[in-house]
C-alpha cells in the first residue's frame, strides 16, 4: 500500500483534451519483397480515397499531395522509384495521422474537457481556424516597410532587445530581418546606411553614430516616423532628409526599430492585425500598395470562408493557397490550421486526481533544483550580496554582470552520475534480472530515490500534465477501471494550451481565462505577467502566438503602446535571499512571476526571455518527465516505472544491428526483437516526430525501416494496443491539465514594503583599483591563514605610521584565499607595501599569489553612504575581534573553538539588538538552518562552558569585544533612521555568519552547529532569567 502524498498542486478549471482526428485504418499494405508498381499505386489510391488524408496532407505539405495527384492521373508516367518514394512518405504521415495527438494540421484537434459524470461523444465537424503562415506574413511586411510612404505613416519603436558595446549597438535577435531587399532606387539610396551594417549569424551590429543615437532615443516609446527622422536631422544637419529616410529603413531591415506592423506575441490574428495597422495609419489608401491590400483582403475573406466549410473541402483552401502565393512564395504552404476538434469529453474527477498525485511524486523523484542555478545564485549572493537589485540588463551582461547560468551556452553533454543515478541504474538492473518488467513507486521505493525527503524544496507555483487515459469502454473508465501514462510536462499553467485558446467558444475560453488568473503569487502582492517576445526565426511564430492569459505582459524585442499593465525591461531587476532570486518590478516595487503562454523551446527564444522564464523558479525543484539519469541512459532495457494507475516512464529497448538489412533481413531483424521481449506496438521518436507502430502490420515495419536508415542505434517504447483507448474510439489522445501550487506566498521581501529607496545596485558602484579601498587576495592553503593573521598582519600595518583602517574575511571561489580591505588615500604606496608584504609571505611559503582586484560594497545588504561607512568601522572591529579570539585559543588550548566562537556570536547579537535582553530573544527566536534538515543534540557541557567563556575572557578578547561593541551600536543606531530599508535585527543574521567565516572559515555545517551552540546558551539564559523573575 502507498500512503497519499501531501498535497502540492491542486488543478484548475481550464483541461483540454487534444484528439487525432483519425481512427487506424487496415489497409493492405504488398507484402513480397517483390511488388509490382502497380501495387503500390492501388496502395497510393485507397490512401488517397480518404478525404480527411488528402485534405490532412494537402494541408501539411501541398508540394507532396500535388505529386500524388500528379501520380495517380490515368496519363501520369511516374518512375517505380518516385512511386515507392510517394508511397514511403504517404505512409509517414498516415502512421502520423494514425498514432498522434500533437496538434498539427487536420491531423489532430483541440477541444475543452470537463471533469464529472462520464460522457463521451465524437463528431466529424471539426472546426478549422486558418492563419497566416507565420514567414509568410512576415515576408509581407517586409515589403510594405521598404516602401517609403508606407513608412511615413507608421510607428516605430526601439528594439528593447538591443545593446551598446563600444561604438556599435548590437542587434542580437532578428527574427524578421535579412530578407533580401527590392532593387528599387530606394534600396540605392539607402546603401550608404548599409554601410555601418555588419551581419553575424547570430547578430547585427551597426555603427553608432549621433544620428543613429537620435533616432533610438526618440524612438524609445512608439514614434510616429517623420518624428524620428527629424530628430536624426537635428542631430547631424549635414545630411539630407532622403538619407535618414533610408537611415530609418535599415534600423527597421537590421532589428533595431520595430514598426507597428509587426503583431505581438499576444496577437492571434496576424493577418488582421496588419490590416487594421494600414488602416489605421492611413497607409492602406496608399496608391503604391492599394493593388497589395486589396488582395490581403481577399485573402482574409476566403480564410473566413475556408473555416466555414467542413475541414475537408479542399476548393475554397487551394483558391487560398494560389492566391497567397501570388503575394509571396516565402512559404510553400501560405496558411497554418488548427483545429477544434468536435466533441465532448467529461471524464471521471478520479483522472484528474491521479494526475495531480503523478505530478507530485515527478517532483519528489526527480534530482531536485537546477545546480547551475544554484551556482549563480551563489555567484549573485557573492558578488551583489542579499537583498541587492541588480537591472536585469546589466545582470546578464557577461561584460559589467554576470552573464547568463553556464547551462544557457551548455551542450548536451552527459551530466556527472549522481548518487541518485547510481540508485536508479542498480534498479533498473535490479528488476530485469527478477524478470519483471515493471518498477512500482511504492512510499519505501520513494523515501529511498526521492532527493528532498525533507520537503524543504520549493515548488513551482504552476505547470501543465499531458496524459493518456487507457480503458476498455466510457463504462470501464467510469467504475474506475483505466490506467494512465504521462506524456509531458508544460512550464506552465497556459504553456500546452494558450495557442489554442481562440478556437474555444466564449464561454470556454472565459472560464479558461479565469483559471489562469488563479494562478498563485510566490510572494504577496506579486505581479504574474504574460512573457512575450518573438522566436529566433519567423517561422516560429506559428505556435507561439496566443491570446492574453493574465492582465500583465512582459514584451521584449516586440512593438507595443506604453501602457500600465505592460512592464519594460528596464524597470526589471532580479535579487536573492538565503533561498531564491526574486524578479521586481522597480517602478511598482513589487515582485514580478513571468508566465509562459506558450510551449516556446528554450533554444529558440531570446536568451534574456528564457532568463525571465526561469529565473523565479531556478532554485525550485522542477515536475518534468522521469529521467534514468545519466548512468541508465544507455542500457539495453529499462523496465517501466509506475505510481499507482500511472505509468510514469514506459518500458524501453536501445536496439542496434540495423545497418545494410535488406527486406528478409529487417524482418529477421523485427522477429528477433520480439523473441528479446520487445512488443508489438512500439514508438519510435518523441513530440512532433513521435510515430507509434505495429510491428505486426507490413506498413509499419516498412515506415521504422525507413526510420532506422542512417541511425546506428534506436529507441523503441512500448506503446498502447488499439484497444487501450476503447473508451474513445481507438484514437490517439493527450489530456492536458493544468495544476497550480497550494503553498501560500511568502512574505514581501522587506526592501519592497520600506519606504527607503530601493537598495540598487550597478557597475558604478564599483570600487577599481586605484580608488579609496583597497581589496588584496591572498590566495594559500586555508590552514595557514591563522598564522598570517596572527604572526604576519601587524608587519603590514607596521608600515604605515598611521595605520589604515583594515578588515579581512576567509574566501572561496576557485581556490581558498585570505581577502584583505584597507582603506587608503594613496591607493599606489599601499599596493606597494601590500605587494612587498606578499612577497614575504611566499618566502614564507604562505601564500601562492596575490591579486589587486575590484572592491563591490555589499550596500544592500550593509547600507550606503554614512550607514557603509559605519559598517565598515564595524567590519574592522569585528576582524580585530577575531583575531583575537584566535589569538587567545592559541594560548588557552584547551578551550573549543565552537564555544568561543559561539560566545562571541551571542556578545555580538546583544551588541547589534542595543541590550542583553533582546540579543538573547533574537537568538531564541531564529532556530536557524540545517544542511539536509538534521539537527544533532548538543552535549550540556559544551552549552555551560560557551555561557562561561563570556565571564572568562581574557583582558584583551574582552577589550576588543568591548570596542566592537562600540562600533557595533554606532552602526545599528543609523539603521534605526527611517530612510534605509535595513534594521539592526535585518542584518544581524549576515553579521553572524560573517564573524564565524572570520574566526573559522566558510564550512556550513560547523557554521549551524556553532550558531546552534549560541542560541542554546541563548536558550539557557533566557530560562535563568525567567526562573529568577518568576515569570
Amino acid at each position: 500500500m502507498t500512503k497519499q502524498p501531501r498535497q502540492v498542486f491542486r488543478p484548475i478549471d481550464a483541461a483540454t483534451i487534444r484528439v487525432s482526428t483519425s481512427v487506424p485504418s487496415d489497409a493492405a499494405w504488398p507484402e513480397s519483397c517483390v511488388v509490382a508498381t502497380a501495387q503500390w499505386l492501388e496502395w497510393l489510391k485507397a490512401a488517397w480515397r480518404r478525404p480527411l488524408v488528402a485534405a490532412a496532407v494537402t494541408a501539411a505539405s501541398p508540394v507532396l499531395a500535388d505529386r500524388v495527384a500528379a501520380a495517380l492521373e490515368p496519363s501520369a508516367r511516374v518512375s517505380d522509384l518516385d512511386i515507392r518514394r510517394l508511397v514511403d512518405s504517404l505512409a509517414k504521415y498516415l502512421v502520423r495521422m494514425d498514432g498522434r495527438a500533437t496538434p498539427f494540421g487536420l491531423f489532430a484537434g483541440v477541444a475543452p474537457l470537463a471533469f464529472g459524470d462520464v460522457r463521451v461523444r465524437l463528431g466529424d465537424d471539426h472546426r478549422p481556424r486558418t492563419r497566416c503562415d507565420s514567414s509568410w506574413i512576415s515576408a509581407v511586411i517586409n515589403r510594405l516597410e521598404r516602401c517609403s510612404a508606407v513608412r511615413a505613416l507608421l510607428l516605430v519603436t526601439y528594439n528593447d532587445l538591443c545593446f551598446v558595446r563600444g561604438d556599435r549597438l548590437v542587434v542580437p535577435w532578428q527574427p524578421h530581418s535579412g530578407m533580401p531587399r527590392p532593387s528599387t532606387e530606394e534600396h540605392d539610396r539607402s546603401r550608404a546606411a548599409h554601410r555601418g551594417v555588419s551581419s553575424g549569424s547570430e547578430l547585427r551590429t551597426l555603427r553608432l553614430g549621433s544620428a543613429v543615437r537620435a533616432v533610438l532615443h526618440a524612438a524609445a516609446t512608439p514614434t510616429p516616423v517623420p518624428d524620428v527622422i527629424k530628430a536624426a536631422g537635428e542631430a547631424d544637419p549635414s545630411k539630407s532628409a532622403a538619407y535618414f529616410d533610408a537611415l530609418v529603413s535599415a534600423l527597421i531591415d537590421s532589428g533595431a526599430l520595430i514598426t507597428s506592423l509587426r503583431p505581438t506575441g499576444t496577437t492571434p490574428d496576424v493577418l488582421a492585425h496588419t490590416l487594421t495597422e494600414l488602416d489605421r495609419s492611413g497607409a492602406a489608401d496608399l496608391p503604391e500598395i492599394a493593388n497589395l491590400v486589396q488582395e490581403l483582403r481577399q485573402v482574409q475573406a476566403l480564410m473566413q470562408e475556408a473555416d466555414q466549410q467542413h475541414c475537408t473541402d479542399m476548393e475554397v483552401r487551394a483558391r487560398l493557397r494560389r492566391d497567397m502565393l501570388r503575394i509571396s512564395d516565402a512559404a510553400d504552404q501560405p496558411t497554418v490550421v488548427d483545429l477544434r476538434h468536435d466533441s465532448t469529453i467529461t471524464l471521471p474527477p478520479g483522472v484528474a486526481d491521479e494526475a495531480t498525485a503523478a505530478a507530485e511524486i515527478l517532483l519528489r523523484l526527480g534530482p531536485g533544483p537546477n545546480i547551475h542555478w544554484a551556482a549563480y545564485r551563489e555567484a549573485f549572493a557573492a558578488r551583489y550580496g542579499f537583498g541587492a537589485l541588480v537591472p536585469v540588463r546589466e545582470l546578464t551582461d557577461p561584460t559589467v554582470g554576470l552573464g547568463f547560468p553556464a547551462h544557457f551556452a551548455a551542450t548536451s553533454a552527459n551530466s556527472p552520475v549522481t548518487p541518485r543515478d547510481a540508485l536508479l541504474l542498480r534498479l533498473a538492473q535490479q528488476t530485469s534480472m527478477d524478470g519483471r518488467g515493471e518498477l512500482v513507486i511504492d512510499d519505501r521505493l520513494l523515501q529511498t530515490i526521492e532527493a528532498d525527503p525533507t520537503g524543504i524544496f520549493r515548488t513551482a507555483s504552476n505547470l501543465d500534465v499531458a496524459f493518456e487515459v487507457r480503458a476498455l469502454t466510457a463504462a470501464d473508465l467510469a467504475d474506475g477501471r483505466f490506467d494512465m501514462r504521462i506524456r509531458g510536462v508544460g512550464r506552465s499553467a497556459a504553456s500546452t494550451t494558450g495557442r489554442f485558446l481562440d478556437l474555444f467558444e466564449d464561454s470556454d475560453r472565459g472560464r479558461m481565462l479565469n483559471a489562469y488568473h488563479s494562478v498563485p503569487a510566490y510572494t504577496v502582492g506579486e505581479i504574474v505577467a504574460q512573457l512575450s517576445s518573438p522566436p529566433n526565426t519567423a517561422g516560429l511564430e506559428n505556435v507561439v502566438h496566443t491570446l492574453p492569459v493574465v492582465d500583465h505582459v512582459i514584451a521584449l524585442g516586440e512593438h507595443r503602446p506604453v501602457l500600465a499593465r505592460h512592464l519594460q525591461l528596464d524597470d526589471l531587476a532580479v535579487m536573492v535571499d538565503d533561498v531564491r532570486f526574486y524578479l521586481v518590478s522597480m517602478a511598482r516595487r513589487c515582485t514580478v512571476q513571468p508566465l509562459m503562454g506558450n510551449a516556446a523551446a528554450r533554444h529558440t527564444m531570446p536568451m534574456i526571455a528564457r532568463f525571465l522564464a526561469e529565473v523565479t523558479r531556478a532554485t525550485a525543484a522542477p515536475v518534468r518527465l522521469f529521467d534514468w539519469g545519466t548512468a541508465a541512459r544507455h542500457l539495453p532495457v529499462r523496465p517501466r516505472v509506475r505510481y499507482r494507475r500511472t505509468v510514469l516512464s514506459p518500458a524501453q529497448w536501445r536496439v542496434d544491428g540495423f545497418e545494410g538489412l535488406d527486406a528478409d533481413g529487417w524482418k529477421a531483424r523485427i522477429e528477433e526483437l520480439r523473441q528479446r521481449g520487445v512488443p508489438g506496438r512500439v514508438e519510435v521518436g518523441r513530440g512532433d516526430q513521435l510515430l507509434r507502430l505495429d510491428l505486426d502490420q507490413a506498413r509499419d515495419r516498412a515506415v521504422l525501416h525507413q526510420y532506422a536508415r542512417g541511425r546506428s542505434s534506436l529507441t523503441l517504447t512500448e506503446a498502447p494496443a488499439r484497444h487501450d483507448f476503447g473508451w474513445l474510439g481507438g484514437r490517439a489522445h493527450e489530456v492536458v491539465i493544468p495544476l497550480i501550487s497550494t503553498a501560500a506566498p511568502s512574505p514581501t521581501p522587506q526592501v519592497l514594503t520600506s519606504r527607503a529607496p530601493l537598495p540598487m545596485v550597478t557597475v558604478r558602484d564599483l570600487v577599481l583599483p586605484g580608488d579609496g579601498i583597497l581589496l588584496a587576495k591572498l590566495y594559500g592553503p586555508r590552514e595557514l591563514v591563522d598564522a598570517i593573521l596572527l604572526d604576519h598582519l601587524a608587519n603590514l600595518l607596521a608600515m604605515w605610521q598611521r595605520p589604515p583602517q583594515c578588515w579581512w574575511i576567509r574566501f572561496h571561489d576557485t581556490s581558498d584565499h585570505l581577502r584583505l580591505r584597507l582603506h587608503t588615500d594613496d591607493y599606489g604606496h599601499a599596493a606597494k607595501r601590500v605587494g612587498l608584504w606578499a612577497a614575504e609571505l611566499r618566502e614564507l611559503g604562505l601564500v601562492t599569489r596575490l591579486v589587486l582586484d575590484t572592491h563591490q560594497p555589499e550596500t544592500a545588504r550593509y547600507g550606503t553612504g554614512p550607514i557603509m561607512r559605519a559598517a565598515e568601522d564595524f567590519f574592522a572591529a569585528d576582524s580585530a575581534a577575531a583575531e583575537s579570539q584566535l589569538l587567545t585559543l592559541r594560548t588557552h588550548r584547551h578551550w573549543p573553538r565552537e564555544a568561543l566562537t559561539a560566545a562571541s556570536l551571542l556578545d555580538l547579537s546583544c551588541a547589534i539588538t542595543g541590550s542583553r535582553a533582546d540579543g538573547l530573544q533574537w537568538l531564541v527566536d531564529h532556530p536557524g538552518k540545517e544542511p539536509g534538515g538534521r539537527r544533532p543534540r548538543l552535549h550540556p557541557d559544551i552549552v555551560r562552558q560557551t555561557r562561561s567563556l563570556v565571564a572568562q575572557a581574557p583582558t584583551e578578547l574582552t577589550q576588543a569585544w568591548q570596542h566592537r561593541r562600540v562600533a557595533a551600536a554606532a552602526y545599528a543606531e543609523l539603521l534605526r533612521e527611517p530612510d534605509t530599508h535595513l534594521r539592526p535585527d535585518s542584518v544581524l543574521g549576515s553579521l553572524l555568519h560573517l564573524h564565524h567565516v572570520r574566526a573559522y572559515g566558510i564550512d556550513g555545517e560547523d557554521e549551524s552547529r556553532t550558531y546552534r551552540l549560541a542560541r542554546a546558551a541563548a536558550l539557557a539564559a533566557v530560562r535563568d532569567t525567567s526562573d529568577r523573575t518568576g515569570r
